[in-house]
């Protein structure tokens, strides 16, 4: 007998890899348990290019052109394997939930945008008062942005009626889970793409989150991304190859735990 009522698949959404396992996972879990209907951290629309399209390339590009995303080649590369998964899930008539309003999704790239600016900035000057406050306001966005995400989400949990249901995040769903365990909801976690390092971005936005990011680490972590970005984003040919290496050479060990946990393909280049 099950004993939740939401079951939580989280994976580092940006990496192709993770969501190469991630398919995996999802369409084992609905299998395993008999699930009629998945949520999945997409923009609200994109369901109907599901049964649209038979080719995920088909359904990226008639998404992009619609205005439903708003993302680099590289990140809708990483999005292919989970497309395909939907694509035939929604073929045997399970139910697809695309749970992000548009406009969150593009405030999200815009929040990139934003990120990026202040990226430059920092490489060629040094930090002063004023850029630290430009950081931390955007921090705070993120913040925001990831709590419209987590509402999106929740909205939507009235669709699925009494069904039970797996819901696709990424590393946010871990404050998810405890947010939805406090409002009396049986929560279940499984996870796809770990051990994952964070990028120092995101090290910055959990800091922040959890109100323990002091000004001499915020500063260390922007020096830590600008590195990040310039020699293994900017380098490499996709953002799979660059979080690799830069794990690599910040936690060398990350790769032989995973080994031994039985994950040796953690940085799987598909």
């Amino acid at each position: 007998m099950n004993t939740w009522d939401l079951l939580l698949l989280i994976r580092p959404s940006k990496l192709r890899c993770a969501n190469v396992m991630a398919a995996a996972s999802l369409h084992s879990l609905v299998i395993s348990y008999d699930l009629k209907c998945v949520l999945v951290d997409m923009p609200r629309g994109f369901e109907i290019l599901l049964h649209q399209f038979e080719e995920t390339e088909d359904a990226l590009r008639e998404a992009t052109k619609l205005g439903l995303l708003y993302c680099s080649e590289s990140i809708a590369r990483a999005y292919e394997p989970l497309i395909s998964c939907l694509i035939r899930l929604a073929r045997d008539n399970v139910k697809i939930i695309c749970y992000l309003d548009p406009s969150a999704v593009k405030k999200g790239r815009d929040l990139a945008m934003r990120t990026l600016r202040l990226v430059l900035r920092a490489s060629i000057k040094k930090l002063s008062a004023e850029d630290l406050e430009e950081w931390l306001q955007l921090l705070s966005e993120y913040n925001l942005h990831s709590l419209e995400l987590f509402n999106n989400m929740v909205d939507h949990l009235a669709m699925i009626k009494a069904q039970k249901a797996v819901i696709l995040t990424g590393l946010e769903g871990f404050e998810y889970a405890g947010l939805l365990r406090r409002e009396g909801l049986r929560v279940k976690v499984k996870t796809a793409g770990l051990p994952y390092l964070r990028s120092p971005l995101e090290v910055m936005c959990k800091r922040y989150l959890q109100g323990s990011l002091t000004i001499d680490e915020l500063k260390h972590l922007i020096n830590e991304y600008v590195d990040y970005i310039k020699n293994y984003v900017l380098k490499y040919e996709n953002i799979d190859e660059a979080h690799k290496a830069w794990s690599e050479k910040k936690a060398p060990w990350l790769r032989s735990f995973a080994s031994r946990i039985g994950m040796i393909n953690v940085f799987c280049k598909s």
